[in-house]
Protein backbone atom coordinates (compact mmCIF):
# COMPACT_ATOMS: atom_id res chain seq x y z
CA UNK A 1 0.00 0.00 0.00
CA UNK A 2 2.84 2.54 0.86
CA UNK A 3 4.62 1.67 -2.34
CA UNK A 4 1.32 2.26 -3.95
CA UNK A 5 1.31 5.64 -2.61
CA UNK A 6 4.46 6.61 -3.01
CA UNK A 7 4.45 5.84 -7.28
CA UNK A 8 1.23 7.92 -7.25
CA UNK A 9 2.81 10.68 -5.83
CA UNK A 10 5.97 10.54 -7.85
CA UNK A 11 4.04 10.43 -10.95
CA UNK A 12 1.53 13.65 -9.48
CA UNK A 13 4.67 15.49 -8.94
CA UNK A 14 6.33 14.52 -12.27
CA UNK A 15 3.14 15.50 -13.77
CA UNK A 16 3.03 19.12 -12.13
CA UNK A 17 6.63 19.49 -13.28
CA UNK A 18 5.99 19.42 -16.55
CA UNK A 19 4.79 23.02 -17.98
CA UNK A 20 1.46 23.52 -18.92
CA UNK A 21 1.02 23.15 -23.17
CA UNK A 22 1.45 26.33 -25.29
CA UNK A 23 -0.81 27.37 -28.05
CA UNK A 24 0.28 25.99 -31.30
CA UNK A 25 0.12 27.77 -34.33
CA UNK A 26 -1.13 26.43 -37.24
CA UNK A 27 1.61 25.22 -39.25
CA UNK A 28 2.74 24.65 -43.16
CA UNK A 29 3.29 20.43 -43.48
CA UNK A 30 6.20 19.19 -44.43
CA UNK A 31 6.65 17.69 -47.81
CA UNK A 32 7.29 13.91 -46.21
CA UNK A 33 4.46 14.44 -44.02
CA UNK A 34 1.98 10.78 -45.58
CA UNK A 35 -1.20 12.25 -44.26
CA UNK A 36 -2.74 8.79 -44.38
CA UNK A 37 0.01 8.14 -41.26
CA UNK A 38 0.55 11.32 -39.48
CA UNK A 39 1.84 9.83 -36.51
CA UNK A 40 4.86 9.00 -38.47
CA UNK A 41 6.02 13.18 -38.38
CA UNK A 42 5.89 15.20 -35.33
CA UNK A 43 8.45 18.43 -35.09
CA UNK A 44 10.31 19.87 -31.97
CA UNK A 45 8.52 23.03 -32.53
CA UNK A 46 5.33 21.35 -31.22
CA UNK A 47 6.22 20.87 -27.94
CA UNK A 48 9.82 21.63 -27.48
CA UNK A 49 9.33 20.93 -23.44
CA UNK A 50 8.86 17.47 -23.70
CA UNK A 51 11.66 14.95 -24.46
CA UNK A 52 11.16 12.83 -27.79
CA UNK A 53 11.65 9.43 -27.53
CA UNK A 54 10.17 7.29 -30.11
CA UNK A 55 6.91 6.27 -28.30
CA UNK A 56 6.07 10.12 -27.22
CA UNK A 57 7.22 11.28 -31.05
CA UNK A 58 4.49 8.96 -32.35
CA UNK A 59 1.64 10.30 -29.63
CA UNK A 60 2.45 13.95 -30.29
CA UNK A 61 2.01 14.06 -33.65
CA UNK A 62 -1.15 11.90 -33.33
CA UNK A 63 -2.43 14.74 -31.16
CA UNK A 64 -0.95 17.64 -33.45
CA UNK A 65 -3.05 16.08 -36.29
CA UNK A 66 -5.92 15.35 -35.18
CA UNK A 67 -6.77 17.84 -31.95
CA UNK A 68 -5.80 20.51 -32.35
CA UNK A 69 -7.99 23.34 -33.51
CA UNK A 70 -8.28 24.50 -37.34
CA UNK A 71 -6.21 21.32 -38.59
CA UNK A 72 -9.22 20.04 -40.48
CA UNK A 73 -9.72 17.06 -38.27
CA UNK A 74 -12.59 14.80 -37.47
CA UNK A 75 -13.61 15.99 -33.75
CA UNK A 76 -13.19 19.66 -34.48
CA UNK A 77 -15.18 19.64 -37.74
CA UNK A 78 -17.90 17.58 -36.10
CA UNK A 79 -17.84 19.54 -33.20
CA UNK A 80 -18.76 22.89 -34.84
CA UNK A 81 -21.59 21.49 -36.06
CA UNK A 82 -25.50 22.79 -34.43
CA UNK A 83 -26.11 20.37 -31.14
CA UNK A 84 -29.93 21.34 -32.22
CA UNK A 85 -31.42 22.31 -35.82
CA UNK A 86 -31.30 26.10 -36.19
CA UNK A 87 -34.04 28.23 -36.76
CA UNK A 88 -34.54 28.48 -40.45
CA UNK A 89 -35.62 31.96 -40.53
CA UNK A 90 -32.12 32.56 -39.64
CA UNK A 91 -30.40 30.73 -42.29
CA UNK A 92 -29.74 33.77 -44.81
CA UNK A 93 -27.12 34.88 -46.73
CA UNK A 94 -23.83 36.07 -44.96
CA UNK A 95 -23.01 39.88 -44.96
CA UNK A 96 -20.31 40.22 -47.02
CA UNK A 97 -21.82 39.90 -50.71
CA UNK A 98 -19.99 40.73 -54.11
CA UNK A 99 -20.90 43.68 -55.62
CA UNK A 100 -22.80 42.87 -59.53
CA UNK A 101 -19.96 42.27 -61.62
CA UNK A 102 -22.60 42.86 -64.38
CA UNK A 103 -25.43 45.52 -63.33
CA UNK A 104 -26.18 46.51 -66.94
CA UNK A 105 -26.08 42.58 -67.98
CA UNK A 106 -23.79 41.10 -69.53
CA UNK A 107 -22.64 42.89 -73.05
CA UNK A 108 -22.40 41.08 -76.83
CA UNK A 109 -18.85 40.66 -78.52
CA UNK A 110 -18.06 43.36 -80.95
CA UNK A 111 -19.54 42.52 -84.62
CA UNK A 112 -15.90 42.16 -85.21
CA UNK A 113 -15.75 38.83 -83.63
CA UNK A 114 -15.90 35.61 -84.80
CA UNK A 115 -16.14 33.77 -81.52
CA UNK A 116 -15.06 30.50 -82.64
CA UNK A 117 -12.01 32.06 -84.63
CA UNK A 118 -10.55 35.01 -82.14
CA UNK A 119 -8.25 37.55 -83.85
CA UNK A 120 -6.40 40.06 -83.24
CA UNK A 121 -9.22 42.66 -84.35
CA UNK A 122 -11.20 41.31 -81.77
CA UNK A 123 -8.80 41.49 -78.98
CA UNK A 124 -8.18 44.87 -79.61
CA UNK A 125 -12.78 45.60 -80.26
CA UNK A 126 -13.21 44.36 -76.76
CA UNK A 127 -9.96 45.89 -75.13
CA UNK A 128 -11.43 49.39 -76.72
CA UNK A 129 -14.82 48.93 -74.95
CA UNK A 130 -12.91 47.60 -71.83
CA UNK A 131 -15.00 44.01 -70.78
CA UNK A 132 -14.11 40.82 -69.91
CA UNK A 133 -16.71 38.70 -70.19
CA UNK A 134 -19.04 38.58 -73.26
CA UNK A 135 -21.57 36.35 -75.03
CA UNK A 136 -20.98 35.51 -78.59
CA UNK A 137 -22.85 37.15 -80.87
CA UNK A 138 -24.16 33.76 -82.05
CA UNK A 139 -24.76 32.48 -78.80
CA UNK A 140 -28.42 31.03 -78.82
CA UNK A 141 -29.19 32.19 -75.03
CA UNK A 142 -32.76 33.02 -74.45
CA UNK A 143 -33.38 35.71 -72.34
CA UNK A 144 -33.80 33.19 -69.24
CA UNK A 145 -30.65 31.62 -70.23
CA UNK A 146 -29.00 35.01 -69.82
CA UNK A 147 -30.49 35.59 -66.64
CA UNK A 148 -29.33 32.61 -65.20
CA UNK A 149 -25.83 33.36 -66.48
CA UNK A 150 -25.94 36.60 -64.61
CA UNK A 151 -27.26 35.45 -61.68
CA UNK A 152 -24.28 32.64 -61.60
CA UNK A 153 -21.68 35.09 -62.26
CA UNK A 154 -22.81 37.32 -59.41
CA UNK A 155 -22.93 33.72 -57.47
CA UNK A 156 -19.51 32.87 -58.41
CA UNK A 157 -18.11 36.24 -57.47
CA UNK A 158 -20.00 35.99 -54.08
CA UNK A 159 -18.51 32.77 -53.37
CA UNK A 160 -14.57 34.06 -54.50
CA UNK A 161 -15.34 37.30 -52.40
CA UNK A 162 -16.72 35.61 -49.49
CA UNK A 163 -13.28 32.50 -49.48
CA UNK A 164 -10.38 34.97 -50.35
CA UNK A 165 -11.01 36.52 -47.28
CA UNK A 166 -11.63 33.18 -44.70
CA UNK A 167 -8.62 31.68 -44.76
CA UNK A 168 -7.23 35.40 -42.97
CA UNK A 169 -9.94 36.68 -41.60
CA UNK A 170 -8.55 35.93 -37.74
CA UNK A 171 -11.45 33.27 -37.57
CA UNK A 172 -8.54 30.90 -38.10
CA UNK A 173 -10.56 27.80 -37.19
CA UNK A 174 -13.37 27.23 -39.80
CA UNK A 175 -10.61 28.80 -43.03
CA UNK A 176 -7.95 26.02 -41.64
CA UNK A 177 -10.12 23.42 -41.26
CA UNK A 178 -11.93 23.50 -44.95
CA UNK A 179 -8.96 24.45 -46.24
CA UNK A 180 -6.47 21.23 -45.35
CA UNK A 181 -10.13 19.06 -46.14
CA UNK A 182 -10.27 20.35 -49.62
CA UNK A 183 -6.92 21.94 -50.29
CA UNK A 184 -4.39 19.27 -48.12
CA UNK A 185 -2.63 19.32 -44.61
CA UNK A 186 -0.05 22.18 -46.53
CA UNK A 187 -2.56 24.38 -46.81
CA UNK A 188 -0.89 27.37 -44.75
CA UNK A 189 2.21 27.11 -47.49
CA UNK A 190 -0.14 27.62 -50.23
CA UNK A 191 -2.92 30.22 -48.55
CA UNK A 192 -1.50 33.55 -50.24
CA UNK A 193 -1.52 32.08 -53.85
CA UNK A 194 -5.51 30.65 -53.25
CA UNK A 195 -6.40 34.00 -51.85
CA UNK A 196 -5.06 35.84 -54.49
CA UNK A 197 -6.63 33.41 -57.36
CA UNK A 198 -9.62 34.10 -55.87
CA UNK A 199 -9.37 37.61 -55.46
CA UNK A 200 -8.93 38.05 -58.89
CA UNK A 201 -11.85 36.10 -59.46
CA UNK A 202 -14.41 37.59 -57.80
CA UNK A 203 -13.03 41.17 -58.46
CA UNK A 204 -13.48 40.04 -62.35
CA UNK A 205 -10.41 41.99 -63.27
CA UNK A 206 -6.65 41.41 -63.98
CA UNK A 207 -3.63 42.67 -62.67
CA UNK A 208 -1.35 44.49 -64.64
CA UNK A 209 0.25 41.64 -66.03
CA UNK A 210 -2.75 39.79 -67.89
CA UNK A 211 -4.97 42.74 -69.24
CA UNK A 212 -5.41 41.21 -72.29
CA UNK A 213 -7.92 38.31 -71.15
CA UNK A 214 -10.61 37.58 -72.44
CA UNK A 215 -13.56 35.35 -71.50
CA UNK A 216 -16.66 34.26 -74.40
CA UNK A 217 -19.82 32.41 -73.10
CA UNK A 218 -22.43 30.75 -75.36
CA UNK A 219 -25.56 28.26 -74.88
CA UNK A 220 -24.53 26.91 -78.57
CA UNK A 221 -23.01 23.73 -78.73
CA UNK A 222 -20.86 23.84 -81.62
CA UNK A 223 -18.64 20.70 -80.64
CA UNK A 224 -22.01 18.76 -80.04
CA UNK A 225 -20.73 17.99 -76.59
CA UNK A 226 -23.33 18.85 -74.11
CA UNK A 227 -25.58 15.38 -74.36
CA UNK A 228 -22.20 13.08 -73.71
CA UNK A 229 -23.04 11.33 -70.88
CA UNK A 230 -20.52 8.93 -68.88
CA UNK A 231 -21.63 6.50 -65.72
CA UNK A 232 -24.57 8.48 -65.31
CA UNK A 233 -22.82 11.51 -65.21
CA UNK A 234 -23.62 14.51 -67.96
CA UNK A 235 -21.62 17.13 -69.38
CA UNK A 236 -22.99 20.90 -67.82
CA UNK A 237 -20.17 22.66 -69.26
CA UNK A 238 -16.73 22.75 -71.77
CA UNK A 239 -14.72 25.30 -72.12
CA UNK A 240 -11.29 25.90 -73.68
CA UNK A 241 -8.47 28.42 -73.22
CA UNK A 242 -6.35 29.80 -76.06
CA UNK A 243 -3.10 31.90 -75.61
CA UNK A 244 -2.34 34.18 -79.07
CA UNK A 245 0.56 35.11 -80.74
CA UNK A 246 -0.20 38.88 -79.93
CA UNK A 247 -0.20 38.11 -76.01
CA UNK A 248 -4.00 37.61 -75.90
CA UNK A 249 -5.66 34.67 -73.90
CA UNK A 250 -9.02 33.83 -75.01
CA UNK A 251 -11.51 31.94 -72.96
CA UNK A 252 -14.49 30.08 -74.56
CA UNK A 253 -17.47 28.51 -72.49
CA UNK A 254 -19.82 26.71 -73.37
CA UNK A 255 -23.02 26.12 -71.27
CA UNK A 256 -25.18 22.75 -71.73
CA UNK A 257 -29.03 22.23 -70.88
CA UNK A 258 -27.57 20.26 -67.77
CA UNK A 259 -26.03 23.89 -66.30
CA UNK A 260 -29.34 25.37 -66.39
CA UNK A 261 -31.19 22.89 -64.42
CA UNK A 262 -28.76 23.63 -61.38
CA UNK A 263 -30.16 26.00 -59.01
CA UNK A 264 -28.52 29.48 -57.95
CA UNK A 265 -27.49 30.31 -54.93
CA UNK A 266 -30.25 32.04 -53.51
CA UNK A 267 -32.74 28.82 -54.52
CA UNK A 268 -30.21 26.47 -53.36
CA UNK A 269 -30.56 27.96 -50.19
CA UNK A 270 -34.18 27.85 -49.97
CA UNK A 271 -34.08 24.09 -49.96
CA UNK A 272 -31.37 23.37 -47.70
CA UNK A 273 -33.77 25.87 -45.42
CA UNK A 274 -36.79 23.59 -46.39
CA UNK A 275 -34.43 20.75 -45.61
CA UNK A 276 -33.51 21.73 -41.87
CA UNK A 277 -37.68 22.78 -41.56
CA UNK A 278 -38.33 19.22 -42.10
CA UNK A 279 -35.87 18.42 -39.03
CA UNK A 280 -32.62 17.21 -41.31
CA UNK A 281 -29.54 18.51 -41.44
CA UNK A 282 -28.60 16.20 -44.10
CA UNK A 283 -28.40 18.25 -47.24
CA UNK A 284 -26.47 21.25 -45.00
CA UNK A 285 -23.87 18.48 -44.25
CA UNK A 286 -23.20 17.32 -47.20
CA UNK A 287 -21.22 19.02 -50.39
CA UNK A 288 -23.04 16.95 -52.82
CA UNK A 289 -26.15 18.04 -52.28
CA UNK A 290 -24.97 22.37 -52.38
CA UNK A 291 -23.72 22.42 -55.75
CA UNK A 292 -24.64 25.53 -57.61
CA UNK A 293 -25.21 27.52 -60.79
CA UNK A 294 -22.42 29.81 -59.00
CA UNK A 295 -20.24 26.92 -57.93
CA UNK A 296 -20.19 25.44 -61.31
CA UNK A 297 -19.35 28.79 -63.20
CA UNK A 298 -16.82 29.56 -60.70
CA UNK A 299 -14.57 26.30 -61.56
CA UNK A 300 -14.25 28.14 -64.98
CA UNK A 301 -13.76 31.00 -64.03
CA UNK A 302 -10.31 29.50 -61.88
CA UNK A 303 -9.27 28.23 -65.50
CA UNK A 304 -8.85 31.54 -67.08
CA UNK A 305 -5.93 34.37 -66.83
CA UNK A 306 -8.18 36.72 -64.74
CA UNK A 307 -7.73 34.08 -61.76
CA UNK A 308 -4.16 33.43 -62.20
CA UNK A 309 -3.39 36.58 -63.08
CA UNK A 310 -0.32 35.40 -65.45
CA UNK A 311 1.50 35.69 -61.55
CA UNK A 312 0.38 31.92 -60.71
CA UNK A 313 0.72 28.97 -62.28
CA UNK A 314 -2.62 28.26 -64.74
CA UNK A 315 -5.17 26.31 -62.73
CA UNK A 316 -6.33 23.33 -65.14
CA UNK A 317 -7.78 19.91 -64.31
CA UNK A 318 -5.59 17.94 -62.03
CA UNK A 319 -5.70 14.13 -61.36
CA UNK A 320 -6.17 12.94 -58.51
CA UNK A 321 -2.65 11.02 -58.82
CA UNK A 322 -0.05 13.24 -60.85
CA UNK A 323 1.17 11.74 -64.36
CA UNK A 324 4.39 11.63 -64.92
CA UNK A 325 6.40 14.86 -67.73
CA UNK A 326 6.03 13.07 -71.06
CA UNK A 327 3.43 10.31 -70.42
CA UNK A 328 -0.28 9.49 -71.33
CA UNK A 329 -3.03 9.34 -68.69
CA UNK A 330 -3.84 5.18 -68.13
CA UNK A 331 -6.79 4.13 -67.47
CA UNK A 332 -7.41 4.02 -63.68
CA UNK A 333 -6.52 7.83 -63.54
CA UNK A 334 -9.51 10.38 -63.14
CA UNK A 335 -9.54 13.87 -62.41
CA UNK A 336 -9.96 15.56 -59.38
CA UNK A 337 -13.72 16.42 -59.90
CA UNK A 338 -16.45 16.76 -57.30
CA UNK A 339 -16.10 16.68 -53.35
CA UNK A 340 -15.05 13.03 -53.23
CA UNK A 341 -12.37 13.45 -55.87
CA UNK A 342 -11.33 16.42 -54.37
CA UNK A 343 -11.13 15.19 -51.06
CA UNK A 344 -9.15 12.67 -52.32
CA UNK A 345 -6.56 14.81 -53.97
CA UNK A 346 -5.98 17.11 -50.82
CA UNK A 347 -5.65 13.82 -48.31
CA UNK A 348 -3.18 12.18 -50.77
CA UNK A 349 0.36 11.57 -49.59
CA UNK A 350 2.29 14.67 -50.26
CA UNK A 351 5.23 12.48 -51.57
CA UNK A 352 2.85 11.00 -54.31
CA UNK A 353 1.67 14.21 -55.77
CA UNK A 354 -1.16 14.99 -52.53
CA UNK A 355 -2.09 18.18 -50.98
CA UNK A 356 -2.18 21.75 -51.76
CA UNK A 357 0.88 22.73 -53.89
CA UNK A 358 -1.53 20.96 -56.51
CA UNK A 359 -4.59 21.35 -55.52
CA UNK A 360 -3.74 24.77 -55.77
CA UNK A 361 -3.75 24.61 -59.43
CA UNK A 362 -7.14 21.83 -59.67
CA UNK A 363 -10.69 24.43 -60.91
CA UNK A 364 -12.30 22.58 -58.75
CA UNK A 365 -10.35 22.30 -55.76
CA UNK A 366 -11.22 26.00 -55.35
CA UNK A 367 -14.70 25.82 -56.01
CA UNK A 368 -15.23 23.39 -53.23
CA UNK A 369 -13.12 25.31 -50.37
CA UNK A 370 -15.60 28.11 -51.54
CA UNK A 371 -18.36 26.60 -51.20
CA UNK A 372 -17.22 25.46 -47.93
CA UNK A 373 -16.52 28.63 -46.68
CA UNK A 374 -19.37 29.88 -47.79
CA UNK A 375 -22.15 27.15 -46.56
CA UNK A 376 -20.49 26.59 -43.63
CA UNK A 377 -20.80 30.23 -42.58
CA UNK A 378 -24.23 30.17 -43.67
CA UNK A 379 -25.76 27.38 -42.04
CA UNK A 380 -23.32 26.31 -39.46
CA UNK A 381 -22.64 23.05 -40.54
CA UNK A 382 -19.95 21.43 -42.34
CA UNK A 383 -20.52 20.30 -45.81
CA UNK A 384 -17.74 17.69 -46.32
CA UNK A 385 -18.38 14.25 -48.03
CA UNK A 386 -20.39 11.63 -46.39
CA UNK A 387 -17.41 9.18 -44.77
CA UNK A 388 -14.53 11.03 -45.14
CA UNK A 389 -14.86 12.90 -41.52
CA UNK A 390 -10.68 12.82 -41.57
CA UNK A 391 -7.57 11.94 -43.48
CA UNK A 392 -7.42 8.09 -43.87
CA UNK A 393 -11.36 7.34 -42.57
CA UNK A 394 -13.22 4.62 -44.48
CA UNK A 395 -15.87 5.69 -47.03
CA UNK A 396 -19.23 5.00 -46.67
CA UNK A 397 -21.14 6.31 -49.82
CA UNK A 398 -18.12 6.93 -52.13
CA UNK A 399 -20.37 8.39 -55.25
CA UNK A 400 -21.12 11.37 -56.67
CA UNK A 401 -24.05 11.44 -57.92
CA UNK A 402 -25.56 13.20 -61.07
CA UNK A 403 -22.84 14.89 -61.02
CA UNK A 404 -22.57 17.68 -64.13
CA UNK A 405 -19.31 17.62 -65.23
CA UNK A 406 -17.22 20.51 -66.85
CA UNK A 407 -14.65 19.46 -69.60
CA UNK A 408 -11.55 21.60 -70.21
CA UNK A 409 -8.96 21.78 -72.87
CA UNK A 410 -5.91 24.36 -72.52
CA UNK A 411 -4.30 25.15 -76.32
CA UNK A 412 -1.29 26.52 -76.62
CA UNK A 413 -0.30 29.42 -79.46
CA UNK A 414 1.02 26.61 -81.44
CA UNK A 415 -2.54 25.17 -82.02
CA UNK A 416 -4.38 26.56 -83.98
CA UNK A 417 -8.56 25.78 -82.64
CA UNK A 418 -9.88 26.57 -85.96
CA UNK A 419 -8.12 23.05 -86.93
CA UNK A 420 -8.05 21.61 -84.00
CA UNK A 421 -9.55 17.77 -83.95
CA UNK A 422 -12.13 18.93 -80.48
CA UNK A 423 -14.32 15.62 -80.42
CA UNK A 424 -11.31 13.78 -79.66
CA UNK A 425 -9.75 16.02 -77.25
CA UNK A 426 -13.01 16.15 -75.34
CA UNK A 427 -13.46 13.02 -75.73
CA UNK A 428 -10.10 12.32 -73.97
CA UNK A 429 -11.04 14.75 -71.36
CA UNK A 430 -14.36 12.90 -70.76
CA UNK A 431 -12.62 9.56 -70.08
CA UNK A 432 -11.19 11.34 -67.04
CA UNK A 433 -14.24 11.54 -65.28
CA UNK A 434 -15.29 8.18 -65.31
CA UNK A 435 -15.91 6.04 -62.03
CA UNK A 436 -13.17 3.60 -63.06
CA UNK A 437 -11.38 1.71 -65.70
CA UNK A 438 -13.40 2.98 -69.03
CA UNK A 439 -15.36 0.03 -69.87
CA UNK A 440 -18.64 2.22 -69.77
CA UNK A 441 -19.93 3.58 -73.29
CA UNK A 442 -19.99 7.30 -73.79
CA UNK A 443 -23.24 8.16 -76.00
CA UNK A 444 -25.18 10.56 -76.96
CA UNK A 445 -28.59 10.61 -75.25
CA UNK A 446 -31.75 10.41 -77.06
CA UNK A 447 -34.16 13.08 -76.83
CA UNK A 448 -37.18 11.40 -75.44
CA UNK A 449 -40.18 10.85 -77.86
CA UNK A 450 -41.99 7.90 -79.48
CA UNK A 451 -39.62 8.26 -82.30
CA UNK A 452 -36.81 6.61 -81.33
CA UNK A 453 -36.40 3.01 -79.36
CA UNK A 454 -33.10 2.75 -78.39
CA UNK A 455 -30.16 4.71 -78.56
CA UNK A 456 -28.63 3.47 -81.52
CA UNK A 457 -31.43 4.87 -83.66
CA UNK A 458 -30.53 8.77 -82.63
CA UNK A 459 -26.88 8.77 -81.64
CA UNK A 460 -23.74 7.55 -82.12
CA UNK A 461 -22.00 4.58 -79.83
CA UNK A 462 -18.30 4.92 -78.90
CA UNK A 463 -16.89 2.08 -77.34
CA UNK A 464 -14.05 2.44 -75.54
CA UNK A 465 -10.69 0.30 -74.71
CA UNK A 466 -11.55 -2.10 -71.84
CA UNK A 467 -8.82 -1.21 -68.68
CA UNK A 468 -7.95 -3.43 -66.45
CA UNK A 469 -7.63 -3.86 -63.01
CA UNK A 470 -8.99 -2.53 -60.10
CA UNK A 471 -9.91 1.22 -59.75
CA UNK A 472 -7.81 3.52 -57.03
CA UNK A 473 -9.75 6.73 -56.74
CA UNK A 474 -6.37 8.17 -54.49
Amino acid sequence: MHKTISVLTALCALAAAIPKPVPVPVVAAPSDLDVNNPSAYVTSAIFPHLPFTRHRKRWLASFFIYRLPGTGNADFVNSSDPTSLPDPATIGFPGDIAEDPFPDGIPTQPDVCDGQNPSEDCFKAMADQGGYLWFDKDSQCSVGQQGQLKTALWDASTLAHFASNFPDDGQGTRGQAGGIYYMGPDYASQQGRIAGNLKRAWQFKTTATSTSAYITTSCQDTKNLCNLRIDGKSVGGYAWTYKGWFGYYYHYITLCPTFFSLESLGDKLGEIQQDISSGSSKKASDMRYLRSTGQFFLHEMMHTRVADGGVEPHIIDEYVAPIPAGETPGTNDVKAYGPRLVHNLARRNINQGGGATRASTNADSYAMLANCAWWWETTGYFPGVPGRPAPGAASVDDTDPELPLSLYIDFDNSTDPTTADFTALFNGDLQAFADGPPTSILYRACEPGPEFTTCTDCCPVTTTTPGTGGYLPG
